[in-house]
């Protein structure tokens, strides 16, 4: 894992210099402390910083170029599958120097058009073709490595941060008050929109090209699956299936020249890692886990030690506490680029500097829940067998008995009227706490006229066919699984320059359990309905009774009492300097509430914290 950042002048007689390129790389170094290199082709340039994974030599440097010295590539990440690959390319004359997947992925892109749909793994890549003078950016299937590209009049510049954007004294950066609205309303900022309107991030599972002429439109090499596959298989034989992938996408995973460990937070997903890496002979394992401290905080560490202690890790544990929090959290919301108020980052940061101590590649448990029906998904359980039935056709006078009989329900409409009705409780908006975000923002900059649901309503058509949670799931997975849950998890461990791997997303093995049948993601177990049913199924006998019926925690803070106690007079001060466009007299009324209200406002606070800390950055530039 790596990053890099490059520049292409629109005008042909402009050239690009090594000097121009180097503070640039000064503001992704972090996320390749190893090595780094730079390439310049007349108007065209990119740099590269290298966190060295495979094959450790000079061999693996970056930007690489192809034998002939046509192709130039720069690429964050790993594809797993490049022994295969390498093994094809082999077998048609074509001799590699390094034992690098970079090396491979190079050669692979000039051998078949359509050779992104090949690549199994997690990555974001610049292909500059020297004979076209073209350049071709894409993304993995799931955007778990970023990519963003700034356009003005004279230039592209094209990043793996938005810091390597704004690191060029020429570009010049506007807010976006449409992506400033989007984060109050869903707590990140939907794609392509990135807080600034000269900048969009690249989508998933997609490539474009740019040339001096111009930039394409995007081109989409892969869709997620979560069309239910026939039931003419056993359970016993999904359960089967679904472990023989999960094997093989960890044993991918696990191959690196460096040590290798996991995050382990006593829940399902990740002690389900933990299992699956020691049946595969990965032992000793290194397991970190973290917690905050104080008596009010959900304490995940006795699950994780008992996961550890049964598979013999190597265990590494961290607690920190609310005076930590005050002096880390602008470095935090520096890495994170743009607004993400996620508040498990604060713990993603400490635990990857815990972890960078031991090793260089983490495992981790993210996507699990939007594959296999996780995040209490199974209260829908009941919604998707009713709507199977409702939306089949009952006769017209039933629908009208329902609509009698329960008229201020939502018992009588379809599954697709039913999803407009729910559209607004996946809205995060600040008039559920009393104050409506357009109430925060300063009159000449809010976006009058955008409704933000309009993403989730364009998400949902483009699933039109799905049975009702499958959409629910697609929908999770296409936005706030990419711009929220990895975004902040590559800031959080690039921070570090620490390499996160997340199994649960390969494609081969998301788009097998995207597409399992509804009872073998959700049903009854143990007595009792439960989420993620399958892995739990697989995982028994192998992980303790307590880890597989415990319900899904996610990480929080205390912040009610931090609020009132160690952070009450910096909360005070922050919010009444909010910067522009924020109005400080309804920061502060939302500070006051939290204070005031037996009513919880940790969410609103923190995400208001966090705009405040990156508007205040944006002015230090």
């Amino acid at each position: 894992m790596c990053g890099f950042v490059g520049l292409l002048y629109k005008d042909a007689g402009r050239s690009v210099s090594s000097r121009e390129l180097e503070p640039l790389l000064a503001a992704i170094r972090h996320r390749g402390p190893d090595d780094q290199g730079i390439y310049v082709d007349r108007h065209f340039g990119m740099t590269h910083a290298r966190l060295s994974i495979l094959d450790l030599s000079p061999l693996g440097r970056q930007p690489m170029e192809s034998p002939d010295g046509r192709l130039v590539l720069a690429y964050n990440g790993e594809v797993y599958n490049f022994q295969e690959l390498r093994r094809e390319l082999e077998a048609t004359g074509c001799r590699l120097k390094s034992r690098s997947d970079t090396e491979v992925v190079l050669n692979w892109a000039g051998l078949k058009e359509d050779w992104l749909k090949d690549l199994r793994g997690m990555f974001a890549l610049a292909l500059w073709d020297r004979s076209r003078q073209a350049l071709t950016l894409a993304r993995d299937p799931f955007g778990i490595k970023p990519l963003y590209l700034y356009e003005d009049g004279e230039k592209f510049i094209f990043s793996s941060e938005l810091a390597g954007i704004r690191a060029h004294p020429r570009a010049k950066t506007t807010l976006d008050p449409i992506a400033v609205s989007d984060y109050l309303s869903f707590r990140y900022i939907p794609a392509p929109r990135t807080g600034f309107r000269e900048v969009r991030k690249v989508s998933p599972a997609s490539s474009l090209q740019l040339s001096r002429e111009g930039v394409s439109p995007e081109k989409r090499y892969y869709e997620p699956n979560f069309t239910p596959l026939p039931r003419r298989t056993s359970g016993r034989e999904w359960e089967e299936r679904l472990y023989a992938e999960l094997k093989k996408t960890v044993k991918y995973l696990l191959i690196s020249d460096v040590p290798v460990g996991i995050f382990l937070s006593g829940g399902l997903d990740s002690s389900a890692l933990v299992a699956t890496a020691s049946e595969l002979g990965q032992n000793p394992l290194k397991t970190f886990s973290i917690c905050g401290s104080g008596e009010d905080m959900y304490d995940e560490r006795p699950y994780a030690r008992l996961v550890a202690r049964k598979f013999s890790t190597e265990h590494h544990e961290l607690e920190f506490s609310p005076g930590d929090l005050r002096h880390i959290l602008e470095k935090i919301v520096r890495h994170l680029g743009e607004p993400v108020s996620d508040m498990p980052s604060v713990a993603l940061f400490y635990l990857s500097q815990l972890a960078k101590k031991e090793v260089s590649v983490v495992l981790s448990g993210e996507g699990n829940d939007e594959m296999l029906a996780g995040y209490g998904f199974e209260k829908y359980y009941f919604c998707q067998k009713y709507y199977s039935w409702l939306d089949g056709g009952p006769p017209k006078i039933a629908k009208k008995a329902l609509k009698s009989l329960f008229p201020n329900s939502y018992w009588h409409l379809s599954s697709a009227e039913y999803l407009q009705k729910f559209l607004p409780s996946m809205v995060k908006s600040f008039s559920d706490g009393g104050v409506a975000k357009k109430d925060l923002l300063a009159e000449d900059f809010y976006p009058k006229g955008h409704d933000s649901l309009d993403l989730l309503r364009r998400a949902y058509a483009e699933s039109s066919g799905l049975p009702f949670l499958n959409r629910i799931l697609k929908a999770y997975s296409g936005a706030w699984l990419t711009d929220d849950l990895l975004a902040r998890s590559d800031r959080m461990t690039m921070a570090h320059g620490l390499e996160l791997r997340v199994p649960y997303l390969d494609h081969v093995f998301a788009d097998l359990a995207g597409s399992l049948p509804l009872d073998q993601k959700i049903g009854f177990w143990k007595g009792k309905l439960r989420n993620r049913l399958i892995l739990r199924k697989i995982m028994e006998g192998k992980l303790p009774e307590e880890v597989l019926t415990r319900p899904k925690a996610g990480f929080t803070l205390p912040l009610r009492r931090w609020a009132r106690q160690d952070l009450k007079e910096y909360l005070r001060e922050a919010f009444a300097e909010a910067p522009y466009p924020l109005k400080r007299e309804a920061c502060l009324k939302v500070l006051e509430r939290h204070w005031d209200s037996p009513r919880l406002f940790n969410r609103e606070v923190w995400q208001i914290l966090v705009l405040i800390l990156w508007l205040r950055g944006l002015e230090s530039k």
